[in-house]
């Protein structure tokens, strides 16, 4: 009987290391999509306020200058995330930035979708050694003013 009971302890030990491998995969991914919903957030507001045309504004129209608002999208978000040139740093790879205009009725709003990949752990056996977290931010539609 005391081989059974080593078998169960052995079994007990090995499902909690497979249980917390796969919890702090869980965890890790749930933080980082937090971690980049909040500075995306904050950089698609950058974003929109180094792109708005200054002259059509004061004229009571409202325009977003697609290359201001992205420099300013990536800025903010390379700082806020610590990223490198190429939006990556040790937790994100193969990163990338989408950024656009939309109109409607002459309203603009700045959508923009930050998608990169992080190392898991809990499915390498299966092959899979990165998972891909992809985060939409859009912004309400701005109305023009006089």
């Amino acid at each position: 009987m005391a081989g059974a009971s080593g078998v169960k302890i052995i079994l007990f030990i090995l499902i909690s290391v497979v249980f917390t491998v796969v919890f702090t995969d869980v965890f890790r991914v749930y933080a980082a999509h937090q971690k980049i919903a909040d500075a995306l957030a904050q950089a698609v507001d950058a974003g929109l306020i180094a792109g708005t045309d200054q002259d059509t504004r004061s004229a009571g129209k409202l325009e977003i200058d697609i290359n201001k608002a992205n420099a300013g999208v990536k800025e903010i978000l390379r700082n806020n995330l610590n990223l490198n040139n190429q939006l990556e740093n040790k937790l994100f790879t193969s990163s990338y930035l989408v950024i656009r205009i939309q109109y409607r009725k002459g309203s603009p709003r700045l959508e923009s979708t930050f998608s990169t990949n992080i190392a898991i752990y809990s499915t390498k056996i299966f092959g899979l050694r990165e998972y891909t977290i992809t985060v939409p931010k859009k912004t309400p539609y701005l109305t023009g003013f006089k």
